[in-house]
């Protein structure tokens, strides 16, 4: 997707609050080409909560990513989504990456239980 196309723009149901940090990113990888790692660590941010749509390209990329740069990571686990492949389903998809990040690249929380107003 390309800055200016359709689909491109944030959804009106999650849109960012006046002020709020938005990253544009080229690529799978929220932190490759981007400012995001700099401006986390500007604000001494260091537990990061990922959660977002292609569970086994962006999502599993940056969460990969992100522990390698040893952030603590929480992956809201009903909080990624992803489409059928030819392979296999998208449920079967996104919990083979929650099995996967599970205890070695992240801790798993569910959306009910988690207070996202918290920091």
């Amino acid at each position: 997707m390309e800055p200016g196309t359709p689909g491109w723009p944030i959804h009106p149901a999650i849109a960012p609050h006046e002020g709020e940090l938005v990253i544009q990113k080229p690529t799978l990888d929220s932190f490759y080409k981007t400012n995001l790692e700099s401006k986390l660590k500007s604000r001494g941010i260091k537990k990061l909560m990922i959660m977002g749509i292609q569970t086994d390209w962006c999502v599993d990329t940056t969460v990969r990513r992100a522990y390698s740069l040893e952030y603590d990571v929480t992956v809201v686990e009903d909080g990624h989504t992803k489409v059928d492949t030819e392979v296999l389903k998208a449920p079967q998809i996104i919990a083979h990456h929650n099995s996967t990040f599970s205890g070695r690249f992240a801790k798993l929380v569910k959306a009910d239980q988690t207070d996202f107003k918290k920091p």
